[in-house]
Formats: structure tokens, C-alpha cells, sequence
């Protein structure tokens, strides 16, 4: 059967190639492109550069909480030191006694106030390098607590985009163009979460942002508490007093000036030490109200992982190549000899 359809064939074919009219010079389908390759080739690139797909790992969230630490910076605190605070040791109480009693040999009521500016602030400058220590100390705490939110925050950060990227870990790798629906899909669902997520945190930066102006407010009075006396003892001259009220005014601060910084420095002592305690629990309330909050929307995060990985699922089954054996209608196998 095989040897009577090539006889067959060959009685069709030979005759035609004895006729010249049906036989065509082969065409150069390139002819006339040189000039062209150059500019083609640019528009080609230029056209890809605009369409390079979008990776499915890129669109992974990275910092879905938003946070800055300026918001809650002790603004009013510029202190830089770092050791435990110590109180000073106050100016000899002898010599201080000298020095007053001596004041009103000078003369004129303008040196004699001078003198006694000179002498209080020997004590203003103990009572400030004293106050400098608990700046330094309560503004390093403060940092230590801002550092822990820092931290948390970071951390929860990195959980959400590791949540992403291990759910979606199969299709790390696809990348699809931007008009796809699956991506724009994940785009939005992300979009959506983290405006979500940011608007609950929002509260706990409004309690954090206000607990830290107050506890600035509370420290602001103590360090006016604490300058107060000194600023009474300048009084006595500029008053204008003269005479036995001078003298009774002047003498009250110098009995009483040594012991009223002392006992300043203690009480503000304890207050700073109270105000370091409190803002660092209230930042600890913040920490607290921020890792809750994002709880919260944990439902939603896994949702959307749901939601893509549907998605990517249902796109890859639609692409997957069809067998050689479906595009024939067969199992793909069919013997050679039997076409002809």
C-alpha cells in the first residue's frame, strides 16, 4: 500500500517541475530592515523597560507601622550625661558666712547686690550641675524606652512581611504585569490593611505623644521649684530696700540659703526620680498598646494571604500548557506509518 501512494504522489509532482511557471525565486523576507534594526531595537527595549512585571515578593509589606520617634522626644532636655546622678558638694558654709557679713562694708548698694549675686550663684550653679545629672539620666532612660518600642515595632513589622512572604513562598518567584488582576488584588488588600493597621496605632501614638508632654510639663515646674529661692534672695536688692529691711532681708537668705538648696536638690531629687519611673511605665502602656491593637487585625492579614493564594492558584491553573496529545485529540503516541 505504502509503494502505490508514493507512485501516486510522484505522478502528481514530476510534471509540475517541468513547468518553469510555477517555480518562484526564494523572496528575502529581511531585504530593506537593515536601516531600521537600530531604531527597532531601542523601541523594543524602551517598550520592555516600561513593562517590567512586578515580582509577587516585592509587593510584601515592610514597614506597614509607621513610627517616628521625634513625636515623643523630651524636646525641653538637652543634657548629655550619662552618669548615675550625685549631688555636688555645696560651697564652704564658713566662707559663705564671711562673705555676707563683709557685703555691707561695700559702698554702694549696687556692688553690695553684686556681691550677693556672686554668692547665691555659687549655690545656683551646684543646684544646676545637680539638676544637668537627673536631666541626662531621665532623658537616657526616655531613650532606653523609646529603643524597646523601636524595637517591637520592627518586630512586628518583619512578623507581618515574613507572613506574607512564607504563605506566598510558592510564588515568590512569579512575576506578573502591573494591569494583572491577582497583583493589583494583593496591592490593594495590603494598601487597605496597613491604613487600617496605622489608624488603630493612631490612639496609642496620641497617648504616648500626650504622656510625654506632661511628664515635660511636670519636670518644667520642679526645675522652677528648684530656682525659685535663689531668685527671692535677688530680691532683697532689687526691692530698693534700705536700712534695717535690707539687713533683715539679706540675713534671712544668708541663715537660710544653704539649707533651702539642700533641701531644693532633695525634693527634686525625688521628683525626677518619680518622672523617670512614670514615663518609662506610660512608654512601656504604649508598647503594650501597639502589639494589642495589631492583634486585632490579624484576621484581616490572614485574609488577604487567603485571598492571593486563591488568586495565584486559580491564574496558574488557567495558564498551564496543554499536552501534545489534547492539542490532537489523542494521547499524543500515534504510529508514524500510519499517515500515509
Amino acid at each position: 500500500m505504502k509503494s502505490s501512494a508514493i507512485s501516486l504522489v510522484l505522478s502528481v509532482i514530476l510534471p509540475l517541475l517541468g513547468m518553469g511557471a510555477f517555480v518562484r525565486a526564494a523572496v528575502d523576507i529581511f531585504s530593506g530592515m537593515d536601516s531600521t534594526t537600530e531604531e527597532s531595537t531601542d523601541i523594543a527595549e524602551s517598550e520592555i523597560d516600561e513593562s517590567l512585571p512586578t515580582c509577587v515578593s516585592d509587593v510584601y509589606p515592610k514597614d506597614s507601622i509607621q513610627f517616628d520617634g521625634k513625636l515623643f522626644s523630651l524636646e525641653s532636655i538637652n543634657s548629655t550625661i550619662r552618669a548615675i546622678p550625685k549631688a555636688p558638694p555645696m560651697p564652704d558654709l564658713t566662707l559663705t558666712w564671711s562673705r555676707f557679713t563683709n557685703i555691707f562694708q561695700l559702698p554702694r548698694i549696687s556692688e553690695m547686690g553684686l556681691e550677693l549675686k556672686t554668692i547665691i550663684d555659687e549655690y545656683r550653679a551646684v543646684a544646676q550641675l545637680y539638676t544637668n545629672q537627673w536631666m541626662g539620666f531621665v532623658k537616657q532612660r526616655h531613650q532606653a524606652s523609646m529603643a524597646k518600642v523601636h524595637a517591637t515595632v520592627t518586630e512586628i513589622n518583619k512578623k507581618i512581611h515574613d507572613s506574607f512572604a512564607n504563605h506566598l513562598e510558592e510564588f515568590r518567584d512569579v512575576c506578573l504585569p502591573d494591569s494583572n488582576t491577582c497583583l493589583q488584588s494583593i496591592q490593594k488588600g495590603i494598601a487597605s490593611y496597613e491604613q487600617r493597621l496605622n489608624e488603630n496605632v493612631a490612639a496609642c501614638r496620641m497617648f504616648a505623644k500626650r504622656q510625654v508632654d506632661q511628664h515635660e510639663a511636670w519636670i518644667e515646674r520642679e526645675r522652677s521649684l528648684l530656682e525659685r529661692p535663689f531668685l527671692r534672695v535677688e530680691d532683697c536688692f532689687a526691692a530698693g530696700r534700705i536700712g534695717i529691711s535690707l539687713d533683715s532681708c539679706v540675713g534671712n537668705m544668708v541663715g537660710s540659703v544653704a539649707k533651702v538648696a539642700t533641701n531644693g536638690m532633695n525634693r527634686f531629687s525625688g521628683a525626677m526620680a518619680n518622672v523617670s519611673d512614670s514615663l518609662t511605665v506610660r512608654l512601656g502602656k504604649f508598647q503594650e498598646c501597639v502589639v494589642n491593637r495589631k492583634k486585632l487585625l490579624d484576621r484581616g492579614q490572614e485574609r488577604i494571604v487567603e485571598q492571593a493564594r486563591g488568586c495565584l492558584q486559580k491564574q496558574q491553573q488557567e495558564q498551564r500548557p496543554t499536552s501534545a496529545g489534547e492539542v490532537f485529540g489523542g494521547d499524543g503516541e500515534e504510529d508514524v506509518d500510519d499517515v500515509f
